[in-house]
């Protein structure tokens, strides 16, 4: 289940709390997964669905992995007798001791600074691959929900393997 909501981050540029709040009508369409859908809110441990980030909603973009995932996912919740319907029902609490778990175990550290992982770090992942593949800055704020493109041009600063690359 941890699997499918990682896969999720690291190709949507949604925020834990966006993920956590993601329910099977939200991704369904019959029984295919869609591959953009609107953001209802994020989930928050103590009020429940609340406003997104921005205040305002915005659309979710489901890549091929993450709808492979999420349908995987799906089969294997089909065969308990009630699935909930949130897909990924942990508090945040729940989420971070998993995603803790998993970065130690794999040793995961960010190499430009050497600090851990962080969850956050999957959303900013998948906004430079998408700057990388389109070339688009607009891509980048249109998959990250930014209202300011401006806020996007965080992912245009070069990083040196780009440097050595090229």
């Amino acid at each position: 289940r941890f699997w499918a909501l990682l896969v999720t981050a690291r190709t949507s540029a949604m925020r834990k709390g966006e993920l956590l709040g993601m329910t099977w009508s939200d991704v369904e369409d019959g029984a295919k997964v869609r591959s953009n859908f609107p953001l209802r809110g994020q989930w928050d441990d103590r009020e429940g669905f609340k406003a997104t980030k921005t205040g305002s909603g915005r659309t979710a973009y489901l890549l091929k992995d993450a709808r492979q995932a999420i349908a995987k996912l799906r089969a294997t919740e089909a065969k308990k007798d009630q699935p909930a319907d949130r897909l990924w029902p942990y508090t945040e609490v729940e989420a971070w001791r998993w995603w803790h778990v998993l970065q130690k175990s794999l040793k995961i550290s960010n190499p430009e600074t050497k600090r851990p992982f962080r969850f956050h770090d999957l959303r900013h992942c998948a906004a430079i691959r998408t700057l990388k593949k389109t070339g688009k800055l607009s891509d980048v704020s249109e998959l990250c929900g930014h209202k300011n493109p401006a806020t996007s041009q965080i992912y245009t600063t070069p990083r040196p393997e780009d440097f050595a690359k090229s």
